[in-house]
């Protein structure tokens, strides 16, 4: 059979539950002690904005209880009979991404020593990140899970930190940031302030740095330009009164391609795209049904990951992480297929370990 769930009353999501919930605040709750600072004739600010501060609550709301309930689940499942790839194939998962990180950088280097812009960087890590990199990434993740090796955790680290210095990104040190909050769970690790608190300058130092370097590399002064500083949260936060706009226009719903819209209006008004924000998204669509799709959209997505985490285990959790972001800045519908495509590649492939190993018992709980 190939579900047998196993006693896991020891185990909890503390960590990881933290560090969504923070993610969730600093998007939906954190900007809005901003505006009132740089005003609500801000660039980026629709003539909206200041109504639809209930709206960016309620949905925070919304994502706590969502990843309490999650965590909750992940806690009753924490530990399932699946057959796991052995360490050969966990090593070769791994070494596989390191050498795609290292290549990325060697790419990079040159391009950053002859004074790239940020603009060209991105577009330039962009173009090497191959259709179906993620699926590598993930199974990476995994590996270094599983292998429980410090070595591969520093070498991991330094790879991601080095890749967003370079490119003046994000997006690795935000999925290492993740993993590292759910290794500390699957080691067990009990939670304290302390932790929490070392935990917080180092991610903020690490973000501190990088926004000083894109302001130097734009010849600007970090502690002068408050919105570079928070841009991330800010104009995340911004297009909630764009969506609301857009609703009050009465224009067409678009759920697949919205974020596409988002962008051709802000690069037509401002001269660059923002990112997208769920409640943007719900509000731009439904209008008056926004609460009522949003708690529609959540029960789906706690059904979706409690039905995974009776297969997967504790690793639906990391799945949900790893996918978040998208969630927050990309739009449900991207974060929907991302969690859906990869929560069902996870299980191909222990499935197709478990036909490979003829039903030998090995456990998700090195």
């Amino acid at each position: 059979m190939f579900y047998v769930k196993k006693q896991s009353d020891n185990y909890f999501c503390n960590y990881s539950r933290t560090i969504l919930i923070v993610f969730s605040f600093l998007y939906l709750v954190f900007p809005l002690f901003i505006q009132p600072i740089v005003g609500e004739n801000f660039y980026i600010y629709s003539y909206y904005q200041y109504k639809v501060t209930c709206y960016s609550l309620l949905f925070f709301v919304g994502v706590v209880l969502l990843i309490c309930n999650l965590s909750h689940c992940i806690s009753k499942h924490a530990y399932v009979s699946c057959p796991l790839p052995d360490k050969t194939s966990l090593k070769f998962f791994y070494w596989l991404n390191i050498l795609y990180f290292i290549k990325m950088i060697l790419h990079g280097i040159p391009l950053k020593l002859a004074g790239a812009s940020r603009e060209e960087l991105l577009m330039s890590i962009s173009s090497q990140l191959i259709t179906g990199y993620g699926y590598v990434l993930l199974l990476a993740c995994i590996s270094l899970l599983c292998l429980k090796n410090q070595k591969y955790i520093i070498i991991f680290a330094l790879c991601c930190l080095c890749l967003d210095i370079i490119y003046q990104g994000k997006i690795f040190s935000s999925y290492l940031i993740m993993l590292l909050m759910f290794y500390l769970d699957n080691l067990r690790i009990k939670m304290s302030m302390r932790k929490l608190l070392l935990i917080g300058v180092l991610g903020f130092s690490f973000i501190f740095t990088i926004f000083t370097l894109r302001a130097l590399s734009s010849g600007g002064f970090f502690l002068v330009d408050v919105y570079s500083i928070f841009s991330e949260f800010m104009g995340v936060n911004a297009t909630i009164g764009w969506g609301y706009e857009y609703n009050m226009a009465n224009s067409p719903m678009a759920l697949t391609n919205f974020d596409t819209i988002l962008q051709d209006f802000y690069i037509a008004d401002v001269g660059h795209g923002l990112a997208l924000s769920p409640v943007a998204y719900f509000i731009g669509n439904f209008g008056n049904k926004y609460l009522f799709i949003s708690v529609l959209f959540f029960v789906f997505i706690a059904v979706l990951y409690g039905i995974s985490s009776m297969i997967i285990g504790r690793y639906a959790l990391l799945v949900f992480m790893y996918d978040y972001l998208h969630f927050m800045r990309h739009g449900p519908d991207l974060f929907l297929l991302k969690s859906i495509t990869h929560l069902s590649f996870l299980i191909i492939i222990l499935c197709i370990f478990q036909n490979y190993k003829n039903n030998k018992h090995k456990f998700l709980e090195y």
